[in-house]
């Protein structure tokens, strides 16, 4: 079968058989390439069944998609079979061993390549292409995409290796979706999914689950095991499913419809196919200025940004993870003190050349400990095994030594330094605040932030847990008294006299934040997940890149980008696309 049988046609601007813009577009593939990614019992499944409903309901230049639909777990299954062992060995375990064994296997097929079940999906959906288009795949040659509308959704992704396999195959086709899910709804369904009755509450199996799910988010001792979060966090669409879902008639949630989901999943399909004009949230365009100032940091540790967003959605303050520099603010590039340059990664260092501050003083104070406990005359090779032993522990996790403002203190006080007030403010930073930026952040006033990376060394809730609420529906806002109830609150503290009904402070909760005024004790600060668009798929996908008007007229006339959907990947590779240009160029003149 002719791998260009069935090309879709360009709807947009006529163009001669000759012109590359042309040849181009009847060479797009029109196909897309889906995978989502979240921890276990955050309800991957369903969120990838959702897309598939929206995705059937699409169309792409007056054809609608054909979904296909792929499971990494069928993959750890079919292993199974093929290694001579039996289903039914899995079948007599309990749930959750069940799950674990899963676990195990899945980490044994990613041991020499860690996105092992990535690529056995890419087979998959070779196969699937081919069946599309009546063809077989035999392994011996490629079957090119015919140019028809196609959609292959994955579930679900489970390790970083996979996300970068797929990204770099399908390029801007590939679109990861992470699923959000607060941690007390994660684990209720799992352990509803997973124990009956009693066994939920007995302290061996909830300890097992705990550990199940730490298992999934990162794998520590294992490369190749599960990095569920390091995965997320390469998301370019985050969507919550927080939110339980009603089960449907039939009982079965697999035919649940959710409207919520289907919402934004729907709106992220038509930011795809650019179906209409679409605009950018207060708070994507708030992680997105977040992200681009992670960017001027030069820490060797690590690049974290922040954007400090007041009551009405402006940006007001940005901050970066880096050293401080004398008269305020951080270094930079355009400090002009090249020559005294103190960032870590530039600093002299005595000859030594650049090193970070707080590697070395955590080694010293370890070095110490060693010592003090075994000796001074310990042997070098001995501390310096002692010395990597103990770094692994809390202590190599310290981050006092550190010289860098965080992102999150710089923007704090970058808003300080030019007078704005950061009570009622909203926080966006590109990681989870370490315990040292949550004590800021609680004491500048800031009501919530929001975040795309965990940080494991941070104890923000174990520190300030009275001060900060991780779970959004059980958040409430710190509460703010109005300046005239204030002064009548002072006034009654101060043992002046208040008759009945006069100058009582009064209870009602002001509707509009009023700058400056203390919260008071009530509330807390909101420490949750950003969803959304993703920064790193922002400027893709709301730069214009095609007319929204008749030139003429004036009137609304959605057009299409000159050069095909940037989507879209090409039904051949670039150098069969180069020789094609080459001739026609020639056989025209």
């Amino acid at each position: 079968m002719s791998a260009h049988a069935a090309v879709a046609k360009p709807t947009g601007p006529k163009v001669s058989a000759s012109d590359s813009r042309s040849l181009l577009r009847t060479r797009a593939a029109h196909e897309l390439f889906f995978a989502v990614v979240g921890p276990v019992g955050a309800g991957s499944s369903h969120v990838a069944r959702q897309l598939t409903r929206c995705l059937k309901e699409a169309k792409l230049g007056g054809t609608q998609f054909t979904c296909e639909m792929l499971k990494a777990s069928d993959v750890i299954r079919a292993s199974y079979s093929s290694e001579g062992e039996q289903h039914g060995a899995l079948k007599m375990l309990s749930p959750l061993k069940r799950k674990v064994a899963m676990q195990e296997k899945g980490d044994a097929l990613r041991i020499n390549d860690h996105a092992a079940i990535a690529a056995s999906l890419v087979g998959k959906i070779a196969e699937a292409r081919a069946r599309a288009q009546g063809a077989v795949f035999t392994r011996d040659a490629p079957v090119e995409p015919d140019g028809n509308p196609r959609a292959y959704i994955i579930d679900s992704l489970k390790h970083p290796a996979e996300v970068r396999l797929l990204r770099r195959l399908y390029g801007d086709a590939f679109v990861l979706i992470g699923v959000v899910c607060s941690p007390p709804a994660l684990e209720r369904r799992l352990s509803n999914a997973l124990f009956t009755g009693v066994e939920r509450t007995r302290p061996e199996n909830i300890a097992e689950l705990k550990e199940f799910i730490r298992r999934d988010a990162d794998d520590s001792d294992h490369k190749h095991g599960q990095h569920v979060t390091d995965a997320f966090h390469e998301a370019d669409f985050f969507v919550d499913n927080t939110p339980d879902t009603a089960m449907p008639e039939s009982g079965v949630l697999e035919d649940a419809v959710d409207p919520r989901l289907i919402g934004e999943l729907n709106r992220l399909v038509s930011i795809i196919l650019h179906d209409r004009i679409r605009r950018p949230s207060i708070d994507e365009t708030a992680m997105h200025t977040a992200y681009s100032a992670q960017l001027q940091s030069s820490c060797l540790s690590r690049q974290v940004g922040a954007a400090l967003v007041d009551e009405r959605g402006n940006i007001v303050a940005t901050g970066t993870n880096e050293v401080p520099k004398a008269g305020g603010g951080v270094y930079g590039e355009d400090t002009g003190v090249a020559k005294i340059e103190n960032r870590c990664a530039f600093c002299d260092n005595g000859g030594r050349g650049p090193f970070c501050s707080n590697n070395t003083q955590q080694n010293l104070l370890i070095e110490g400990a060693v010592k003090a406990l075994l000796g001074n005359d310990i042997s070098p090779n001995e501390l310096q095994e002692k010395l990597i032993a103990v770094r692994k522990t809390q202590l190599g996790g310290l981050l006092e030594f550190s010289r860098s403002v965080h992102a999150e203190m710089d923007a704090l006080l970058s808003a300080g330094r030019s007078g704005v007030s950061t009570v009622g403010s909203r926080l966006f930073v590109t990681t989870y605040p370490c315990h040292y930026c949550a004590r800021h952040i609680v004491s500048a006033g800031v009501y919530e932030v929001q975040y795309i990376e965990p940080y494991p060394k941070s104890r923000a809730i174990d520190l300030h847990g009275d001060a900060i609420e991780s779970v959004p529906e059980n958040w409430t806002p710190p509460k703010r008294q109005s300046r005239h109830d204030q002064v009548q609150i002072e006034r009654a503290e101060s043992n002046q006299l208040v008759r009945p009904g006069q100058g009582q402070a009064s209870t009602s909760v002001p509707t509009s934040i009023d700058v400056g005024v203390s919260p008071a004790s009530s509330g807390k600060v909101l420490f949750k997940p950003f969803v959304g668009v993703a920064p790193r798929l922002y400027a893709r996908v709301f730069k214009k890149d095609r007319e929204y008007k008749d030139k003429i007229t004036g009137a609304f006339s959605m057009g299409e980008a000159d050069w095909g959907n940037s989507w879209s990947q090409h039904q051949v590779s670039y150098a069969s696309l180069e020789l094609e240009i080459i001739r026609r160029t020639e056989a025209h003149g």
